[in-house]
């Protein structure tokens, strides 16, 4: 049966269209605007696989001390019918304070409401299961730490680059670890990264929301892990650029533009405060929420804490850290094993050349993450 001249043309022409290189097309796709999101897509499942694998691997032996006690005290603590006590350390159910022989409290209450509230909605509010409910949230902070260091690298180098960036956070044995563990660490971290990519925008523009999210992002931080609060040093370096950007841009004489800078960082700190105040009312001696008191019983463990890590006050889990080298025990520690002998040296090289640019080439933009780190 003999084809139609139309079918034969289509027949010649499909035959003779030049088959397209592997190479070309991936370097095509390569320049796409879909290469770095599914590419970033593919780097948090990769790091979500490596966080979420064995999330039970310790078989309910909770050998990580701070694990143990944040899942003790997250068992006993009680979800309140009301508010009513919400602001009173004593008499809130949700307060470790009202615990009886609690013991020293030095940590955020944000991850350990939001994982007992997210337990109780699943039906895991078990001592057994609690922990591992801790876990998964953990792992999904780490996550999203990821996502934001990839903005804020994109902001600074490029896609290349926040991808790489990206790519060695999520291989990170360290984040992996913590990762594994219902504490309070990835849940400060990812704050940390929200508000150091923020106050990357305050440098670039300096807008009232970006002050805004700062002091939310800075006050949830402090909620999760207090020593978040050493976040105030980039947040000056910022704000001041942003200052120093509006005066060589004339627009606006110095002492308004100082007023306006003035009042950003007060909006900041208002926002910090509240935002602390509502999510940590453990601090604070209440039973009102207009009573900013500090709690004393938290600013005795807060002190407690202090003397023990000085070495004033000695306690068994701490004897690791005698006459160990101040600089080169924890260096040692972040390189073999923190990130790996390989990542370590590349995250310290490139620091180094951060450094170099910024007080050589004057890019500014390198200032947060090397006074910050």
């Amino acid at each position: 049966m003999s084809q139609s001249p139309a079918t034969e043309q289509i027949a010649d022409s499909i035959q003779t269209t030049p088959t397209i290189p592997w190479k070309l097309r991936v370097r095509t796709f390569a320049t796409s605007r879909s290469f770095a999101p599914v590419l970033l897509a593919l780097i948090l499942l990769l790091a979500a696989a490596f966080r979420l694998t064995g999330v039970n691997w310790d078989s309910g032996k909770r050998l990580h001390p701070d694990e143990r006690f944040l899942t003790s005290v997250a068992t006993d603590i009680k979800w309140p019918k009301n508010a009513d006590t919400y602001f009173d350390p004593q008499a809130s159910s949700l307060s470790p304070y009202s615990l009886p022989n609690m013991g020293l409290w030095v940590y955020g209450t944000l991850p350990l409401w939001l994982v007992k509230g997210v337990a109780i909605i699943l039906n895991q509010d078990t001592y057994d299961s609690i922990a591992i409910v801790g876990r998964v949230i953990s792992a999904l902070f780490d996550l999203g730490a990821i996502w934001i260091l990839f903005l804020f690298g994109r902001k600074l180098y490029g896609e290349k680059v926040a991808l790489l960036g990206a790519a060695f956070l999520a291989l990170s044995v360290l984040n992996i670890q913590q990762s594994h563990f219902f504490t309070v660490d990835t849940f400060a971290n990812l704050f940390v990264m929200l508000v150091l990519f923020t106050s990357l925008k305050i440098c670039e523009r300096g807008s009232w929301a970006d002050y805004a999210i700062v002091g939310l992002a800075l006050g949830a931080g402090m909620a999760s892990k207090l020593s978040v609060v050493t976040l105030a040093a980039p947040i000056l370096l910022a704000a001041g650029w942003d200052f120093v950007r509006r005066i060589r841009a004339k627009e606006a004489t110095s002492a308004l533009l100082l007023e306006r800078t003035v009042l950003r960082l007060l909006t900041l700190v208002l926002l910090t405060v509240l935002t602390f105040r509502v999510l940590q009312p453990v601090s604070f001696q209440g039973p009102e929420f207009w009573n900013f008191s500090l709690n004393s019983a938290w600013l005795d463990d807060i002190k407690e804490q202090s003397d023990i890590l000085d070495g004033k006050n000695d306690a068994p889990p701490w004897i690791q850290w005698a006459d160990r080298p101040a600089i080169i025990f924890p260096l040692q520690n972040m390189l073999l094993w923190g990130l790996g002998i390989p990542l370590g040296i590349a995250a310290w090289l490139g620091w180094g050349l951060a450094a170099y640019e910024l007080i050589r080439k004057g890019r500014w933009m390198h200032l947060l993450p090397v006074v910050y780190l």
